[in-house]
């Protein structure tokens, strides 16, 4: 079907980034990309080359030349994340380690709304959605940033703005048709007064099923997403705007999973093909007053609600969230405060390998923070410190300070250093449930013994991770054509999450025969560091020719306990080398040909290899507002992984793909 749209879509299509007057869009200056003004570091506007942090942005125009047709893939252009693909539907997602299907140290905003799950922690990339071609820019911030943003953004912080309302008035319309995935968008954007402005947005994808490596054949992971999004701006006076978004996500699909339980026949553990289905409908309401001294009032209020079922589990939740902060910008003293409150409840129904010992839960978030910014020497060394303080319903207050120097000995440098504090916050999973995870035979613990069911318990005396970073970084312009970014970091790490034995099997009675039942529980009794390098340079001889190249080494350390589930599991999950080399060149008569080799190391705790990957993209624009594409991925492979989740029984194999591309403005 969507092939056929593609085709009619030739005819009439133009591109999603090409904005000059010309058919030749041309790469802007290095120098401009530094003065992009980001929030995420100091939640107020400020230049990117100045932050005091490891900071990445990847604008729009950057997704839009990637090739990129999903968030996940658009995060693969910022230097430092580690970004894999588990299968058709999921990713792994983090910085600086802890890899894994939910990352749970790494903190994911989409226009200031946090999209954390709080039943296992991370994010669900496959229903946390936005059309790409309303990306403003991504902000990564890698290392702590819970002095402002609070718990769970322990190792990093991804914040995805979306473009003003008035950037995107006219007409868009895109078509993909490739052998992994195929889809459409549409969007609509309109002016009809000075001072107000709105868009509406949608997309259907459709993505195919992955090798299954391990037993060969497809993976039963093909999936359909349906997408829609309003934003509405209104501003009743130069300095004030009240801006209005709603966004709703629905997805389904094929789903295998692992099973074991009291409800499976036998109590043996198999593989189960079954439905996904999931959904989210989330809306934001934000008022900014600017002041006349650069700083502003803001309030926030957003509502989800999110909703998920499977063989796994069935989860229903709601979200509220209030904020409020005010910055004042002076000579010397630059003040950001604020205040907050979130409320999280859900309903979790028993299902065979997914209980919980209460079936709702209320988590009530409360928030203070203040950060100040002391300029020493105006322009060329400032002192940033701050801390926030929280309280949830969990482990009671936290509290995560941060200090960082910034020097700026000439305007083509700046060195940072910081210290922080962070916290990982326990999820609805380490609190109180109880997870099926293994079926073992009769006689598998020993001679006449009944079928066993290994159990993982979660724990109400769980406290929360905690993290102490020390950072160091140099970022500097070389020449008009030559950036470079290094940083240097050491993570130390006490109260991780482990799984331990927690007490003697029992024998329990059910409907099935007598099984017994082999008791495991969270704790904290893990510590570990990781410490590492992290360089990306950008090399832009002309305005037409750019290239970019980012490495990594990340090295990740576990002790504890002897017998604990994971103990050196992350250590052995996260690559030591990961890289890449990427290219884009504007040709004559509207031609651009794009190219990446990304690389990573393997990972012997979820028995994947290191692989290398090559892409290519080339496109024609013979005209302003007239793109078409081709581009294709793993060229170099017919198919390999990339990553498993620790729990998953099949290894998928990522496919080569080639996609068509089609995009119009008018």
């Amino acid at each position: 079907m969507w092939l056929g749209v593609a085709v009619v879509a030739l005819i009439v299509a133009g591109p999603a980034c090409a904005q000059t007057a010309g058919s030749d869009a041309t790469w802007p200056d290095l120098a401009e990309l530094g003065k992009i003004e980001v929030t995420t570091v100091s939640k107020r506007p400020q230049p990117a080359w100045i932050a005091a942090a490891a900071l990445a942005v990847v604008t729009g125009e950057d997704i839009c030349r990637s090739g990129a047709d999903s968030l996940p893939e658009a995060l693969r252009l910022a230097p430092g994340l580690d970004v894999a693909q588990i299968d058709a539907r999921n990713w792994a997602v983090s910085a600086r380690g802890f890899n894994a299907q939910l990352s749970n140290k790494l903190l994911v905003l989409i226009d200031g709304r946090s999209v954390y799950t709080p039943l296992f922690g991370g994010v669900f990339w496959d229903s946390q959605h936005t059309v790409l071609a309303d990306v403003d820019r991504i902000e990564v911030v890698r290392g702590p940033g819970a002095a402002l943003w609070g718990a769970n953004a322990m190792n990093g912080v991804i914040n995805i703005v979306t473009k003003s309302a008035r950037d995107t008035v006219g007409g868009y319309a895109e078509a993909i048709a490739g052998t992994d995935h195929s889809g459409a968008t549409v969007r609509w954007g309109a002016a009809p007064e000075a001072n107000w402005a709105w868009r509406l947005s949608a997309q259907v994808d459709d993505y195919a099923a992955t090798d299954s490596l391990t037993f060969g054949g497809p993976a039963g992971d093909a999936w359909h997403r349906t997408y829609a999004g309003f934003r509405g701006e209104f501003t009743p006076a130069t300095d004030r705007t009240l801006t209005v978004q709603v966004n709703a996500t629905v997805l389904n699909g094929d789903y295998t999973q692992y099973l074991a339980g009291r409800a499976v026949p036998g109590f043996e553990t198999y593989d189960r093909t079954t439905g996904i289905r999931a959904d989210t409908l989330d809306g934001q309401v934000r008022w900014e007053q600017r002041r006349a001294d650069g700083g502003s009032d803001l309030v926030q209020v957003w509502a989800e609600h999110t909703g998920r079922r499977s063989a796994l589990y069935d989860e229903r939740r709601n979200t509220l969230a209030l904020d409020w902060q005010q910055s004042r910008l002076g000579v010397r003293h630059s003040l950001t405060w604020g205040f907050g409150y979130q409320r999280s409840w859900d309903r979790i129904a028993d299902y065979p390998m997914v209980r919980v010992d209460s079936p709702g839960f209320t988590n009530n978030l409360f928030s203070a923070f203040v950060q100040d910014e002391w300029a020493i020497a105006p322009d060329r060394f400032a002192l940033v410190g701050g801390a926030r303080l929280e309280h949830n319903s969990f482990t009671g207050f936290e509290v995560q300070p941060s200090l960082r120097a910034v020097w700026r000995p000439d305007p083509a440098q700046t060195f940072w250093v910081g210290i922080s504090r962070a916290v990982r916050s326990p999820t609805r999973v380490e609190d109180d449930a109880i997870i099926d995870v293994e079926a073992l035979p009769a006689g598998a613990l020993g001679e006449g013994t009944p079928p066993a069911l290994i159990e993982w318990h979660g724990s109400r005396d769980f406290r929360s991770e905690v993290l102490i970073a020390w950072e160091v970084g140099w970022r500097t312009q070389l020449s008009p054509q030559l950036t470079l970014d290094v940083t240097t970091f050491l993570h130390d790490y006490s109260h991780l999450q482990d799984l331990l034995p927690a007490g003697s099997p029992a024998l329990e009675t059910t409907e099935q025969g007598p099984v017994l039942v082999v008791p495991w529980s969270y704790t904290n009794t893990l510590g570990g560091r990781s410490y590492g390098l992290e360089v990306a340079a950008t090399w832009q001889p002309s305005s037409r020719l750019r290239l970019a190249a980012g490495y990594t080494f990340d090295r990740v350390t576990e002790d504890g306990p002897a017998g604990g589930l994971d103990e050196a599991y992350f250590e052995n999950s996260t690559p030591l080398h990961s890289g890449f080399v990427r290219a884009g060149l504007v040709l004559a008569r509207g031609w651009e040909l794009g190219a990446e080799l990304r690389a990573a190391s393997d990972l012997p705790a979820v028995t994947v290899p290191g692989y290398a990957s090559i892409g290519l993209r080339l496109a024609w624009r013979p005209r302003p507002g007239f793109e078409i594409e081709v581009s294709g991925q793993n060229l170099n492979d017919p198919s390999h992984p990339e990553f498993r989740d620790g729990t998953a029984t099949q290894i998928a194999g990522i496919r080569r793909s080639l996609h068509l591309r089609t995009t119009w403005h008018f």
